[in-house]
């Protein structure tokens, strides 16, 4: 350490101020230039998140729009099957709620009991869709939060800058867990979800399940175990807290379900080849 700084003040020279002086200005410099850099990298990261998150928002909207159009529905309820309006798509592809009702009654038959598939067979695995290049298992529709999403079917950290995945499970086996980034417009605000608030997911068949929201805990990274436990959640939504320390888990119970009335072909050749596999299971035991 310099000598001057032991000094008292009053054995100081001119020349031993000036040197503080200048060694007081450098440091000021220093800091205030660091002090420019740290806000201008929050401003940039800022920005970068902001895009990211709107981009995100943009990528789901556009696929579930897509899924609008192959399933002939409206499923963010804006009176829109992609960006025609839903009278319009009705007329022109003929597919009227009543008449595909009706074509599911007669596809069904009276082999299955007029039972929706997913109940006689709960182990069946889920449906897919593509759209542009992404696979997806059905929509996501959160009132409280203002929310409808897509859901892809596996989960990957490419997808998540997507939309949300499914990570395990199945909405059949009641144990799906879904998973997606903390964007505002994917799962960022469900931690402001409440006991009661209704949670709808809708698979690409237009089988409809209904759940109410039970719980919002945080778990831990670790606790995978836990996350995964089915035994008394049918549905679970988790992303992660800013910084990624813990994870937002939501936890649902399945209220009711209605069969789908589109798509009503793949449902009957689904029937058939769980049908036939189980007679083969059978005549192989």
């Amino acid at each position: 350490m310099d000598d001057y700084f032991v000094m008292e003040e009053a054995e100081l020279t001119g020349e031993d101020l000036e040197r503080r002086g200048s060694r007081k200005r450098r440091f000021g410099t220093i800091f205030l230039i660091l002090g420019a850099v740290a806000a201008a990298a929050a401003i940039i990261l800022t920005i970068y998140n902001y895009k990211d998150d709107y981009d995100a928002g943009e990528s789901a909207l556009a696929d579930l729009h897509g899924m609008e159009e192959m399933l002939g529905i409206d499923a963010d309820g804006d009176g829109k099957i992609g960006t025609t309006p839903a009278e319009e798509y009705y007329k022109a592809h003929n597919m009227g709620n009543s008449g595909r009702a009706a074509a599911l009654d007669s596809a069904r038959g009276e082999a299955s009991g007029h039972a929706p598939v997913y109940e006689v067979h709960p182990e069946m695995t889920m449906p897919t869709v593509e759209v542009d290049g992404n696979t997806y298992v059905g929509f996501l529709d959160i009132p409280a939060i203002e929310r409808t999403l897509p859901v892809m079917d596996t989960w990957s950290y490419p997808n998540l800058k997507i939309a949300p995945n499914r990570f395990v499970g199945t909405a059949y086996a009641h144990d799906m867990i879904i998973c997606a980034h903390n964007y505002d417009r994917h799962f960022g605000q469900i931690k402001n979800l409440k006991e009661g608030d209704k949670v709808t997911f809708t698979d690409v068949y237009g089988d409809r399940f209904d759940y109410e929201v039970s719980e919002v805990t945080i778990l831990q990274p670790t606790d995978v175990e836990e996350m995964k436990d089915p035994s008394d959640w049918d549905l679970t939504l988790f992303t992660c807290t800013i910084g990624g320390a813990t994870r937002v888990t939501v936890r649902c119970v399945m209220k009711g379900s209605t069969e789908g009335t589109w798509n009503t072909a793949a449902k009957a050749d689904l029937s058939e080849k769980i049908a036939g596999m189980q007679k083969q299971s059978e005549s192989q035991s």
